[in-house]
């Protein structure tokens, strides 16, 4: 589940985004405005990170019996950081950015920064998540 979850940010950042806020180059004229792109890739993000709020529940439970039997203090911490970022990802930033966009308030200094947050968020949940992932295959090896 975590590696197809880093997956999934992998592709939507790199694959769904570009093409969502490139449509012209599909359609040959322009259909959508830069705001209607910006509302349907945040529907698209704001509907992923309902998938990482469960998949935070996965992990905390899992990690939280796995600390009971191995002691793997490097996992656990990897974990925090995968859970504290993907409930950031899911609580904050993808509804915040939502708000504006319907508000209209994305040209700004403040919305920038909460965008260029909003990305490296996901690229530090990303990293955690493969780590994590390499950490519990190393578990399995080893066991």
């Amino acid at each position: 589940m975590l590696v197809l979850s880093a997956g999934a940010v992998l592709v939507l950042g790199i694959l769904v985004a570009p093409v969502i806020f490139g449509s012209e180059k599909y359609f040959l004229e322009e259909i959508l405005v830069r705001s209607q792109e910006g509302i349907l890739m945040g529907t698209i993000f704001l509907n992923f990170s309902k998938w990482l709020a469960i998949l935070t529940i996965i992990i905390s439970v899992f990690e939280i019996y796995e600390l009971r039997v191995h002691r793997d203090y490097f996992a656990l911490i990897t974990a925090v950081v995968a859970v504290v970022t993907a409930l950031l990802f899911y609580g904050y930033y993808a509804p915040t950015i939502m708000q504006m966009l319907h508000d209209s308030n994305t040209l700004n200094s403040a919305f920038d920064s909460l965008h260029k947050g909003s990305e490296m968020n996901a690229k530090i949940m990303t990293f955690a998540f493969l780590i994590l992932a390499w950490r519990r295959a190393l578990s399995l090896r080893i066991s």
